[in-house]
C-alpha cells in the first residue's frame, strides 16, 4: 500500500455508514430539539426516540423514528429524513 494514499472506510450502501439503532444522527437530533421545546409549550406531552416497533410480517419490522404523544392524547409516529436539497444544483 502507499503510504500517502488514505481509503475512507465505506459502509454497505455505498458510503453511508450503517445506522445504529438508538443513536440519532444530525437531522434527527434538530428534531428531537424541536420536539422538546413543544414540549416545553405544552403542545405535546411525550417524545421518544426509536422507542416504537411494528411487527408487520414474519422476520418484517418497522420501527418509526419518533413516537409523539400529543396533549389531546393522540400518539403520531414521526419519521425524519435528511435534506431534500439536490447536492449538484443546490435547491
Amino acid at each position: 500500500m502507499i503510504p500517502f494514499l488514505k481509503f475512507k472506510k465505506r459502509g454497505a450502501f455505498g458510503g453511508r455508514q450503517k445506522h445504529k439503532p438508538g443513536q440519532m444522527n444530525g437531522a434527527e437530533r434538530k428534531y428531537a430539539d424541536r420536539l422538546e421545546s413543544l414540549r416545553r409549550d405544552g403542545s405535546i406531552e411525550w417524545f421518544g426516540f426509536e422507542c416504537t416497533t411494528f411487527k408487520l410480517a414474519d422476520d418484517t419490522r418497522y420501527t418509526p423514528d419518533f413516537t409523539v404523544l400529543l396533549s389531546c392524547g393522540i400518539v403520531e409516529f414521526h419519521e425524519v429524513k435528511g435534506s431534500t436539497k439536490n447536492k449538484k444544483t443546490g435547491k
